[in-house]
């Protein structure tokens, strides 16, 4: 995994996930402009994915890059990641995180949880705001 095409990163670690090898396209059939964007001079292929690579060599793919939410203040977050710690909260049936433009002027998005609580259960925002804060501060 790289986080810019070039650099190895270690194990566990999220990146750009770029692959190479006899049985990778060498391009998209009458597509010139997608073929020079997404694969290198010198065979590489930018897949699109965000992924890492486990200790035993598996690879666990995250979301697609274009999917990952740019924060104002800099951060990238993961839908997904956001999605399955919320599905985690008791009460919890199903979550969305989707990403809302914080100003037409930037390209920065605010990440935002639409959430079904089960049938009889009573889960308020400030519970899932407090649970998240308190899961983001044990790792």
């Amino acid at each position: 995994m790289s986080l810019d095409g070039r650099t190895e990163l270690d194990s566990n670690k999220k990146g750009h996930l770029w692959l190479k090898g006899p049985a990778v396209t060498r391009g998209y059939w009458k597509r010139p402009d997608t073929t020079a964007n997404n694969l290198t001079e010198d065979g590489w292929l930018k897949t699109g994915d965000l992924a890492y690579a486990r200790e035993d060599g598996k690879v666990c793919v995250l979301d697609r890059v274009e999917n990952v939410i740019q924060t104002p203040e800099g951060y990238q977050v993961v839908p997904f990641e956001v999605e399955a710690a919320i599905m985690e909260i008791r009460g919890v049936q199903e979550a969305v995180v989707v990403g809302v433009k914080s100003d037409a002027n930037t390209s920065t998005s605010e990440p935002r949880a639409f959430v079904t609580i089960k049938k009889g259960a009573s889960v308020t925002s400030q519970d899932l705001e407090r649970e998240l804060k308190e899961r983001r501060n044990e790792s």
